[in-house]
């Protein structure tokens, strides 16, 4: 496996561990729309918060915020509308993000509670 590959799994079992921390109810992992993906599907309250998840090796070219692209957000927004309708209708939906990169050999994790919303 690719290291780029086994780090980011890495990173996400961190933001699993830290949103379970939190009280949230997993719903999805590596949710599939074909070709479209989220990271994690979860519940935090009476939201259904669909998760992107960025790890970064080093913050040194930029925050891994900053690599959350409009397109991505785009997609996503479309998954989340698709499972809105169809798997749980009459919840409100939330987008957030957690950034993981390692500093001092440890990830450094940021979690960014309603880091965008679907405007249209």
């Amino acid at each position: 496996m690719a290291l780029h590959i086994k780090f980011g799994r890495e990173g996400e079992k961190a933001a699993l561990d830290f949103l379970i921390e939190k009280g949230y109810k997993i719903l999805e992992v590596n949710y599939k729309l074909h070709p479209l993906e989220v990271d994690i599907i979860a519940m935090d309250r009476e939201f259904i918060v669909f998760v992107e998840v960025k790890t970064r090796q080093t913050d040194e070219y930029g925050h891994p915020v900053e690599f959350i692209t409009g397109k991505k957000e785009q997609n996503l927004i479309r998954v989340a509308d698709y499972y809105l309708q169809y798997k749980m209708p009459n919840r409100e939906g939330r987008f957030d993000v957690i950034t993981l990169y390692v500093k001092d050999g440890a990830f450094v994790l940021e979690h960014f509670v309603d880091a965008f919303t679907a405007i249209g």
